[in-house]
């Protein structure tokens, strides 16, 4: 590429392409820079105190763009292009936990091969194609509508079954979110089919394209719309997401339905994670963080095969077939609801919603659970697990688990649980960095699942030296044991709560908060005890019910513990 460049410059197409997304970037810029958040200003004003920078507004920078912009010209690009790659003052660099093993010889002579290789030939302009999903079909009609005032949002249910959520919100200016669930994700898989679900996380479903288009020509012909799109498997649903604008919301709403009724699957989805394989599992071996992350996942599930990584010799023999199945599983039959949130009228995005999901074939109301799969257990066995990476041997990760319960068997209790574990974590740090004069990379939190139910925990975790395993261990239960004895002061509970309190206030939620706290909600009155009003209901909790949360839970016999260490060769 770079001996292209230096050869032959850009083409009169790749320069047309840059200067229409440039355009539309700097339109967007502008539209939405009327909205600022305070750590955006804060950040501002420290880099140009220091380094000396000079602040611009949104509108500056667009006519600093349009003032640029005559000068980009094919010859132009090609001289400076010229310059730039002819240079003499090239930094090479690699990365890498052991300098012994970098060989700089080996890195200049590589790069010297790369640059004497000829280019392959000039650049082919890629055919713009027009975009093929703008047709679905009639549309549903839309078959309930109600309004909740509480929230200021409105449920749609569409003949077709798809559930809608739409909640008007101008605290960011032209910014449109989208999420789309599909009902089920992990419920749908039994773990006596042996299926793993963890291999996804190398996968995605971006990359295999559409059936019309592959992932190069989808973004050429969609790289002056602002959209995005993510595919994610969470345990109670497949979810699909989006960030857009007022301008591109229609085809925002079209790429997620061609998502989930044509996606392309296509072969470099597969043979793209085939090839990185090797560097993949290196990454997952190769630091603490990563090691203790995929290993514990397994272990505090229990070993069920849907939360285990296979091996790298199982993922070299998966197939196309395989993750096609899984994924058109998770996407296919299932309930559908699609929450929408940010700066739109509500009638537009209804009927987006109408002339895209609303062709759907009829969606079921509830999910079928595979057999066991809402059942998830901690292990019984108490055995300290000793888990290995391949990252440097001075460094190892302890982790000690206090098993609780699940999120929705007492909402009120979970917040409590919340706000312990916060206390916790400051008392570890300041034990560990202020008292031990250790600067351990430490974490206390609380995971409470609203799917498996009884399944919860408060884990504490640190980055420590492999040799100061039984110091965290140690002070961790000397902590636990202090709450339980002598309770949370009042202090600790402000100091821990009102944090809480500012953020899930509903009359400041952003656009993600919303789609996070309107998704499932309707209907289900659990759900709505504990995400409705969550402010109020953090004021509410006491000292009193912080210490019998503690005496409940912080039980030294019942901890699970684990590290990961440096494997020796």
């Amino acid at each position: 590429m770079v001996n292209r460049l230096k050869a032959e410059g850009v083409t009169a197409g790749e320069l047309a392409e840059f200067i229409a997304v440039s355009d539309a970037q700097m339109e967007n810029l502008v539209r939405t820079h009327k909205t600022r958040f305070g750590f955006d200003i804060a950040e501002d004003i420290l880099s140009g105190l220091i380094y000396d920078n000079v602040f611009e507004t949104a509108t500056q920078l667009r006519a600093d763009w349009a003032r640029v912009k005559p000068a980009l010209t094919v010859a132009g690009v090609k001289a400076k292009a010229g310059i730039i790659f002819n240079s003499d003052n090239i930094l090479l660099s690699r990365e890498g936990e052991d300098k012994a093993v970098l060989d700089e010889t080996a890195l200049v002579a590589a790069f010297a091969e790369a640059e004497a290789t000829p280019d392959a030939g000039p650049a082919v302009e890629a055919a713009s194609l027009a975009w093929p999903y703008t047709q679905f079909g009639p549309g549903s009609r839309v078959e309930q509508k109600t309004r909740d005032d509480t929230l200021s949002y409105t449920h749609y249910v569409l003949e077709n079954g798809v559930r809608v959520n739409i909640r008007p919100n101008s605290l960011v200016k032209n910014q449109i979110l989208v999420k789309v669930r599909f009902e089920g994700g992990y419920l749908l898989f039994s773990p006596q089919e042996q299926i793993s679900l963890a291999q996804l996380a190398f996968y995605d479903l971006q990359s295999g394209g559409l059936g019309k288009m592959s992932q190069s020509q989808l973004g050429k012909t969609l790289s002056t719309r602002s959209v995005t799109f993510d595919y994610d498997l969470e345990d109670d649903a497949a979810v699909m997401t989006g960030d857009t604008t007022r301008d591109s919301f229609a085809t925002q709403m079209q790429l997620l339905m061609a998502y989930t009724v044509d996606p392309g699957f296509r072969p470099e989805m597969f043979e793209n994670v085939r090839g990185l394989l090797g560097s993949m599992y290196q990454q997952v071996r190769g630091t603490p963080g990563m090691a203790m992350g995929f290993a514990s996942s397994a272990w505090l599930s229990g070993n069920d095969p849907r939360y285990v990584l296979p091996d790298e010799a199982q993922m070299q023999q998966r197939t196309p077939r395989d993750i096609e199945a899984i994924i058109r599983r998770t996407i296919t039959g299932v309930p559908v609801e699609i929450t929408i949130a940010g700066d739109i009228r509500e009638e537009a995005a209804l009927e987006q919603v109408r002339r895209t999901f609303g062709n759907l074939p009829k969606v079921p109301d509830k999910v079928t659970v595979a057999p066991g799969a809402d059942k998830v257990r901690l292990p019984a066995d108490r055995t300290p697990q000793v888990f290995h990476h391949e990252g440097r041997p001075d460094q190892s990760i302890s982790l000690v688990v206090f098993p609780t319960t699940d999120a929705l068997a007492n909402p009120a209790d979970t917040r409590g649980m919340r706000i312990l574990a916060e206390i916790f974590n400051a008392r570890l740090e300041e034990d560990l960095r202020q008292r031990q004069g250790l600067t351990y990379d430490t974490y206390v939190g609380l995971t409470a699942s609203e799917t498996m139910k009884g399944y919860g925990y408060i884990a504490a975790q640190g980055t420590i030296p492999p040799d100061k395993d039984a110091i965290f261990y140690d002070t961790v239960l000397k902590i636990a044991a202090d709450i339980v004895g002598k309770g949370v002061t009042a202090a600790e509970l402000e100091r821990a709560r009102n944090p809480m309190i500012q953020y899930l206030n509903d009359d400041t939620k952003n656009n993600e908060d919303w789609y996070r706290t309107l998704g499932g909600l309707f209907g289900n009155p659990v759900l709505w005890d504990y995400r409705v009003s969550e402010f109020r209901k953090y004021t509410s909790i006491t000292q009193g019910d912080i210490n019998t949360l503690a005496r409940r839970w912080l039980k030294p016999e019942a901890v699970l513990r684990a590290r990961a260490v440096r494997e020796e060769p």
